[in-house]
């Protein structure tokens, strides 16, 4: 695996997430509508469930294993951020350091890095913040060669 590829998994895990996210919230309004077309209420226990009700109950249940699995995929990130920072933390380069940090801890965008990275009233070009980053990440690599020379 190559230092590009490990720094990456944070921003596909974070990408994960928001999908998780919207299929939960998606599962959670038809619940909602379905809800509201039988006329609305929890279904009542020792009632027999109509079918709508049984649709409702499957919407419940699926919306939950989404927040199962997105709480098992943040605890993810947020082991593989803390390793991240861990090895960003031992680079010599603060401004390549604080890139780094940005994108792959914060995961902001490269928009948000340029602003962030200079002082002047213009912020950096793309195509200068994206050198910056290739500099970043060799310097990352080099800086966590034993890693990287085990992975």
């Amino acid at each position: 695996m190559t230092a590009r590829e490990y720094l990456n998994q944070a921003t596909s895990i974070g990408r994960r997430i928001a999908a998780l996210e919207a299929a939960r919230a998606s599962l959670m309004d038809d619940a909602a509508s379905l809800a509201s077309s039988w006329g609305g209420g929890l279904p009542v226990q020792g009632r027999e469930e109509n079918p709508m009700e049984k649709r409702w109950a499957d919407y419940i249940d699926r919306a939950q294993e989404k927040m199962d699995e997105i709480s098992q995929t943040r605890a993810r990130l947020l082991g593989l951020k803390l390793d991240i920072i861990t090895r960003i933390d031992i680079m010599p380069d603060g401004k390549k350091k604080d890139l780094l940090l940005w994108r792959y801890v914060s995961l902001a965008g490269w928009p948000d890095i340029a602003g962030k990275l200079t002082n002047r009233p213009e912020p950096l070009t793309l195509e200068r913040v994206h050198q910056i980053h290739r500099e970043a990440v060799r310097l990352f690599e080099w800086t966590n060669k034993d890693f990287f020379g085990k992975i």
